[in-house]
C-alpha cells in the first residue's frame, strides 16, 4: 500500500486515527480511494483487528465494491470487516439480541409487497376505505414518520388531522411485532431501540468498534444518525465521508444539517476538505462552484483540477423542447462523425418525463440510447395502461390491452371472473368485450364484479363508437378522467403518483403536437405513429449508447460529455421550490451535482417553450443560467435575457440575487430567533416585517409567516434569518 499516490489532504485523513473526522469529499476528489486506503491502513499499519471496523454504505454494490479493493490492498482478512448497509449492519446486531426487544432471533424481513397486505388487513378490520386512504400514500406516510424517528404516540402531535393515518400505524405496528417481523424502517428503530435500553450490548459495540466509518453521509437520516450517534458519542474514533453540496435526497428523509452540523455534534471534530477534482476541466469546475456558492447553508469548499482551462460551457437557448431535442441530436451526430463514442456521452434532465422528446428523435436520427432508471417513455406502466385504453377503443378485439387494463383502476374484477368470461366467450364465439358487455346485462356475473364490468363496458362503448367523430386528445382526455385513472393518481398522493401524471401530461403533449401536425388527425392514425415507439425492447442491453438519466440518477457517475437540458424556471429549479428556501437549495445542489458529471465538456440549454399537459407555456431561463460567470459560456445562439431582481423574488422567499449571501451565515446573525409561535412579530432581512401565521414540521421548525410586503411566505427557522419584533 503506498500513501505517496495519494494527495496531501488524501493522506492527512487516511493518517488521521484519533477523534472524529469529517471529510468533506468534493465531486471527483478521490473519496472511495480515500475509504478503501483509511481502511487498509488502520488493519496493516495500525494493527486493527478486521471485526472491530464498521464501515457502511448505501447499498450493497457500494459495500461489495469497497471490500474488493480493500482485499487488492490487505488480502483476505478484508473479509473480515464489518461491512454493509444501515440495514445489513442493524439485522446483523438484531439476529443476535433481538430477545432483549421482544422479538425473536428468527424475525422475519417485510418487504413492500408484505407491507401492503399488512396494511390492507389492518384498515379492512379498522373499517377504514382504500379509496380514502390510498395504500401507497399511507405507508409513505408511515415511512417517512418512521425516518424522523416519529412513533404512533407522537404522530398526532406532529402531523396533525392526521388522527385515521395514526390509528392505522399503531394497528400496523401491533400487528408486525405479533407476527415478529419488521419492515425496513423499523430494522434502524429496533436497533436504535435494543441500543439505547441495554447499556450492556451498547458498551460491547462502542469498545468493539475501534473504528466507524460512514461514506454518502449527506443521505444520512435522523434515523442512521441516531445509531450511529449511539455507536460512537464518546468514544471519538468516527469517520465520515459526504459533500453537503451533494445532498439532494432531502425528500426521502435525508437530513443535510447531520453533515452541516457534524463539529457540534461531535466535540473536537476535525475536518479535512478534499478540494482536488481528477474528474473535470477548471471551466467546469468554476461554473460548479459559482452555482453552489450561492447557497445560504452550506460548508465552504471550492473545486480546483490540475486539469486543463478546457472548453467554456456552452449554452443553447431553444425556442422550444423539440428544438432543444433537435440541438442536443445533431451535436451528437456531429461528435459521434468526429470519432466520439455514444457511451462517452449522457443527457440529464430533472423529471422522467422530458426523455419522450429526446427518445423520438434518437429514432429518427437512428442513434443508440439507453434510459438509465427508469423504462423508456412509451414502456413506463401508467403510459401502457393509458395507451391500453386507447388500443381497445381503436380496435374492442385486442384481449391484450383489454386484459392489462379490464381492472386498472381497482374494479374488484378478479382472475376467476376473467377466466370465466374467456371461457363463455369462446362457447358464444364472441370477443371479450363484448362478452363483457352480455355478462352484466343479462345478470350472468353479479355483486362488486359485476358491477366493475358495467363500469369498464360503459366507460369504453361511447368512445368506441364516436372514434372516428371525436379529436384524438378528446378520447384521451375523456378516458383519462372517465376511466378513473386520474383520480386514483390524485388520491394517492404520492411523489410517485406525481411522477406517473406528469408523464401523462408529456403523452397529452405527444398527442397534442400529432393531432397539430396532421390535417385528418385519427386515433388509429396516432397509434400507428407511436408503434414503433412503444416497441423499446428490441434494443440489445449490451449495445453502447447515449445515456439518458435523471439528474438524481447520475449521483456518483461521469461522462466525457454532457448535456444538461430543460433549464428553466418552474421545472429546474422546480415550482415546488419558489416558495421554500430548503428545496430551492436542494435544486441548487442538483445542478451542482449535474454540472460536476462532465468532464471534457458540458451544454446546457433551456427552452423559450414548452408543451406541459397538451398546453404550450412560456418559461424563463432558470436562474441557474444566470449564476454561471458569462466569461465561462459560449452563448451559441445570442444572450438569453436574465430575470430582474423583482421578477426573481416576486416567485421565491429566496435570497435577493444582489444581495450577498456571505451576509447572512450564522456568525453575523446577531439575535436570531430559534423558535417562533403563532402570533409572534418577527422581521427577516429581506422581506421585512411580518407575523407567524402557523408552526408545523419536525420540532414545530417551519412556519407560515406573512409579510406586510411580500406576501406569506414558508420558511425554516433554523436557516431563515429572522429576529423577533418588540
Amino acid at each position: 500500500m503506498d500513501l505517496n499516490l495519494l494527495n496531501q489532504e488524501q493522506r492527512q485523513a487516511v493518517e488521521h486515527t484519533s477523534g472524529p473526522l469529517l471529510v468533506l469529499a468534493g465531486a471527483g476528489s478521490g473519496k472511495t480511494r480515500v475509504l478503501t486506503y483509511k481502511i487498509a491502513y488502520l488493519m496493516k499499519e495500525m494493527n486493527i483487528y478486521p471485526s472491530q471496523i464498521l464501515a457502511i454504505t448505501f447499498t450493497n454494490k457500494a459495500a461489495k465494491e469497497m471490500k474488493s479493493r480493500i482485499r487488492e490492498l490487505v488480502g483476505e482478512q478484508a473479509n473480515s470487516l464489518w461491512m454493509g448497509t444501515f440495514h445489513s449492519i442493524a439485522v446483523r446486531m438484531l439476529r443476535i439480541y433481538a430477545e432483549r426487544i421482544g422479538y425473536k432471533k428468527d424475525f422475519v424481513i417485510y418487504d413492500t409487497s408484505d407491507q401492503k397486505s399488512i396494511l390492507k388487513r389492518c384498515m379492512k378490520e379498522l373499517n377504514i376505505s382504500e379509496e380514502s386512504f390510498p395504500i401507497k400514500s399511507t405507508i409513505g406516510k408511515i415511512s417517512q414518520a418512521k425516518n424522523k424517528m416519529i412513533g404512533p404516540d407522537q404522530f398526532k402531535h406532529v402531523y396533525a388531522n392526521e388522527f385515521t393515518v395514526e390509528s392505522i400505524y399503531r394497528r400496523y405496528e401491533e400487528k408486525m411485532f405479533r407476527n415478529n417481523g419488521m419492515d425496513f424502517d423499523n430494522i434502524i428503530l429496533n436497533v436504535i431501540k435494543l441500543l439505547k435500553e441495554n447499556e450492556d450490548i451498547r458498551e460491547f459495540y462502542k469498545k468493539n468498534f475501534q473504528y466507524v466509518l460512514v461514506d454518502e453521509y449527506q443521505d444520512t437520516n435522523k434515523a442512521q444518525y441516531e445509531m450511529i450517534s449511539l455507536l460512537t458519542k464518546g468514544k471519538g474514533n468516527l469517520f465520515v465521508v459526504g459533500d453537503n453540496d451533494q445532498s439532494i435526497y432531502g425528500w426521502r428523509g435525508a437530513d443535510i444539517r447531520n453533515i452541516s452540523e457534524f463539529e457540534a455534534d461531535f466535540k473536537g471534530a476535525r475536518v479535512i476538505k478534499l478540494e482536488q477534482n481528477y474528474r473535470s476541466t477548471n471551466n467546469i469546475l468554476d461554473a460548479a462552484n459559482a452555482v453552489i456558492q450561492n447557497n445560504l447553508y452550506r460548508k465552504d469548499k471550492n473545486l480546483w483540477s490540475s486539469n486543463e482551462k478546457g472548453e467554456k460551457i456552452k449554452y443553447y437557448d431553444a425556442a422550444d423542447e423539440y428544438s432543444e431535442a433537435d440541438f442536443v441530436l445533431s451535436r451528437i451526430n456531429s461528435m459521434i462523425n468526429n470519432g466520439c463514442s455514444t457511451k462517452e456521452m449522457a443527457i440529464l434532465y430533472r423529471t422522467n418525463a422530458q426523455s419522450r422528446v429526446f427518445e423520438e428523435r434518437f429514432r429518427r436520427y437512428d442513434i443508440p440510447y439507453r434510459v438509465v432508471g427508469s423504462m423508456g417513455f412509451y414502456g413506463r406502466k401508467e403510459i401502457k395502461d393509458l395507451l391500453s385504453y386507447m388500443r381497445l377503443i381503436q380496435n374492442p378485439l385486442d384481449e391484450v390491452s383489454l386484459l392489462r387494463i379490464v381492472n386498472e383502476p381497482k374494479r374488484g374484477i378478479g382472475n376467476k371472473t376473467i377466466e370465466k368470461l374467456q371461457e363463455m366467450a369462446n362457447e358464444f364465439d364472441v370477443s371479450l368485450f363484448e362478452m363483457i358487455g352480455r355478462a352484466y346485462k343479462e345478470d350472468i356475473i353479479g355483486g362488486k364484479a359485476g358491477m366493475g364490468l358495467k363500469a369498464f363496458y360503459e366507460t369504453l362503448r361511447p368512445y368506441i363508437q364516436s372514434k372516428d367523430d371525436l379529436k384524438v386528445t378528446d378520447i384521451f382526455d375523456g378516458i383519462y378522467r372517465d376511466s378513473g385513472y386520474r383520480e386514483m393518481l390524485e388520491i394517492e398522493n404520492t411523489l410517485e403518483s406525481q411522477s406517473r401524471m406528469d408523464n401523462i401530461g408529456e403523452l397529452l403533449s405527444a398527442i397534442t403536437e400529432y393531432q397539430m401536425s396532421e390535417e385528418e388527425a385519427k386515433l388509429e392514425g396516432f397509434m400507428e405513429s407511436i408503434s414503433l415507439m412503444s416497441d423499446i425492447d428490441r434494443m440489445d442491453d449490451d449495445e453502447i449508447g447515449v445515456t439518458m438519466m435523471t439528474l438524481h440518477s447520475a449521483k456518483g457517475l461521469e461522462f466525457p460529455y454532457v448535456f444538461m437540458v430543460g433549464l428553466e424556471e418552474g421545472l429546474f429549479p422546480t415550482g415546488r421550490a419558489f416558495d421554500n428556501t430548503l428545496e430551492l437549495e436542494e435544486e441548487r445542489r442538483l445542478c451542482y451535482v449535474g454540472i460536476t458529471r462532465a468532464e471534457k465538456e458540458l451544454y446546457i440549454s433551456s427552452a423559450s417553450q414548452r408543451m406541459i399537459f397538451g398546453t404550450r407555456r412560456e418559461y424563463l431561463v432558470s436562474r441557474f443560467v444566470g449564476e454561471i460567470p458569462e466569461n465561462l459560456i459560449e452563448y451559441l445562439n445570442g444572450k438569453k435575457k436574465k430575470k430582474s431582481k423583482d421578477e426573481l423574488s416576486s416567485k421565491t422567499d429566496y435570497l435577493d440575487k444582489g444581495m450577498n449571501p456571505k451576509s447572512f451565515e450564522k456568525k453575523s446573525t446577531g439575535n436570531r430567533i430559534k423558535a417562533v409561535h403563532a402570533g409572534m412579530k418577527v422581521k427577516h432581512k429581506i422581506f421585512g416585517e411580518g407575523t407567524v401565521v402557523s408552526v408545523s414540521g419536525t420540532d414545530n421548525k417551519m412556519a407560515m409567516i406573512a409579510f406586510v410586503d411580500k406576501g406569506v411566505k414558508n420558511l425554516h427557522i433554523d436557516y431563515a434569518p429572522l429576529v423577533e419584533v418588540e
